[in-house]
């Protein structure tokens, strides 16, 4: 037997995790650092029309990101050193998806949005890649521990950018293009990325790439922009909450699919 070899792929994956974790830790500070700036200190009129902001609450989901994030940062170094590959394969886009979050708040302080949709898709993009090679959608056969650790920040974390990602796009197209001064209005403009974020949730679920974990955090977003906007935009209300409803029958179905997965 050639150790000599297995000493180094051990090394190799022990480094990757390593850096994995590196990247995460170095996200999370700049995150909690820059979680208190106004990112609507520079948005121009028209931006600030688009009625998509969620109430304030609902950002209470990123303690709970990060929080899991800081464990799961050492949860998958030690899965690595035990040799799981699932956790090899993941870990160069939880360097990819930590950089993406960094690059995210420098985009939002030298007030680029298309810089942050760049950053932002990046994130998503990496998210859905974590979730295919860890199968955070099989929760069967999963400890408890792991469900905490692994499957729920990395879950909840791609539904809140999968809802927001929509959203800043948005705000994009309407400082820089005008959106909001074509035909259908800043209302209607609302609506239909209200409609998109559901949509986006619709085809994730079909492509068996999210978990309940991931449709609960978009009931989260969607509810709050509901609530947000019910007394400002009333029909936007109106929409994310036919947003909500549409989610819940996906977590309905998705119920089903795993009771029928386990039977």
């Amino acid at each position: 037997m050639n150790y000599s070899k297995i000493i180094n792929k051990n090394t190799a994956w022990s480094s990757a995790a390593f850096l994995a974790t590196v990247a995460m830790f170095a996200g999370f500070i700049v995150s909690a650092t820059n979680r208190n700036y106004d990112v609507n200190t520079n948005m121009t009129e028209p931006v600030q029309k688009i009625y998509l902001e969620p109430a304030g609450y609902a950002f209470v989901i990123w303690l709970f990101i990060y929080v899991g994030f800081v464990l799961y940062g050492v949860y998958q170094l030690v899965a690595t050193l035990r040799g799981s590959k699932a956790y090899i394969k993941a870990a160069p886009f939880i360097i990819l998806n930590s950089f993406s979050n960094i690059g995210w708040f420098y985009a939002v302080r030298i007030d680029s949005y298309l810089l942050q949709i760049f950053f932002i898709v990046g994130m998503l993009v990496t998210l859905v890649a974590i979730n295919k090679y860890l199968d955070l959608v099989t929760l069967k056969g999963r400890s408890a521990a792991n469900k905490a650790i692994a499957v729920f920040p990395i879950s909840i974390y791609l539904g809140w950018i999968a809802a927001a990602t929509p959203i800043n796009i948005t705000f994009w197209l309407a400082r820089d293009y005008g959106l909001t001064s074509f035909f259908l209005g800043p209302v209607v403009w609302s609506i239909l990325l209200v409609a998109v974020s559901t949509l986006l949730f619709g085809f994730l679920y079909f492509k068996s790439l999210i978990n309940y974990y991931t449709l609960g955090a978009g009931i989260w977003a969607l509810v709050a922009i509901g609530i947000a906007n019910l007394r400002v935009a009333l029909p936007i209300g109106v929409a994310a909450f036919a947003g909500v409803v549409m989610l819940i029958a996906l977590l309905v179905l998705q119920k089903f699919r795993t009771l029928k997965a386990v039977g």
